[in-house]
C-alpha cells in the first residue's frame, strides 16, 4: 500500500513522496488477519514496458536494472523519470494494477 501525503519540507520535481506499510496475514483458518508495519527495506520500480518484453528472460537482472530506493520506517521518497513502473519490495515479486504508478 502507498499513500501520500503534503511535505512542506521536500520537494519532487518527478517521482513519489509517501508511507509505505507492509503487511502478512493468514487467511487459513478462520478470519482473515493482517498486521502492518512499517516497511524497512528496498523498492523497486521496474518500467512496465520493460516487464511486459521481459518474455521468459531473468527477472533478477530486470531488477538490478530497475531504479531502486531504500525505505527506512515507511518513509519512501524516489526521482522518477515520467513513465508507467510496477513498485515491488524486494522480498516480493507480483504485477498487478495494484502496484502498478504513472509518473506524469
Amino acid at each position: 500500500m502507498i499513500g501520500g501525503c503534503d511535505k512542506d519540507d521536500i520537494t519532487v520535481t518527478t517521482g513519489i513522496i509517501g508511507h509505505v506499510d507492509y503487511g502478512q496475514g493468514d487467511c487459513m483458518p478462520g478470519p482473515f488477519q493482517r498486521e502492518y508495519s512499517e516497511y524497512d527495506g528496498k523498492i523497486f520500480f521496474i518500467v512496465k514496458t520493460d516487464w511486459d518484453n521481459l518474455g521468459s528472460g531473468g527477472f533478477e537482472q530486470l531488477k538490478s536494472r530497475s531504479i531502486n530506493v531504500r525505505v527506512k520506517q515507511g518513509k519512501l521518497f524516489a526521482e522518477l523519470p515520467i513513465e508507467t513502473y510496477i513498485v515491488m519490495p524486494e522480498d516480493y515479486n507480483e504485477y498487478s494494477a495494484e502496484n502498478t504508478i504513472t509518473i506524469k
